[in-house]
């Protein structure tokens, strides 16, 4: 069969609200989204500073600290924090997540290229 992959574009706080994560152990820390190669698009009927996209984790540990990397500078850090709202830029981008368990093992996820237009 084929599959229909659909990428969508919120208005900040009209986005839906998150999802259960099934737990899955053989699955390395990745990024759910954006993945490898996304290409996204400005909305000429939102103000560019009001766009943003969720930035989300496979499955990521419990009681982790998060850091978000875009263009390899941090962004954003937080407790339990699978997901982080990126306020949009146009332009090419990457994209990476760094998770510090209660142990001190450091998880990364691997780097994903994305455009916004």
């Amino acid at each position: 069969g084929r599959f229909i992959v659909r990428d969508e574009l919120f208005v900040v706080g009209t986005e839906p609200g998150p999802r259960a994560l099934i737990p899955d152990d053989k699955s390395p820390l990745r990024l759910r989204q954006p993945h490898n190669g996304l290409l996204l698009a400005m909305d000429p009927r939102i103000p560019d500073e009001s766009e943003a996209f969720p930035f989300l984790l496979n499955n990521p540990p419990p009681a982790g600290t998060v850091v978000w990397y875009v263009d390899g500078q941090p962004v954003a850090k937080g407790h339990d924090a699978e997901e982080y709202v990126w306020p949009m830029r146009k332009g090419e981008h990457t994209a990476r997540a760094e998770v510090t368990i209660a142990s001190g093992e450091m998880l990364r996820t691997e780097q994903v290229r994305f455009v916004v237009k």
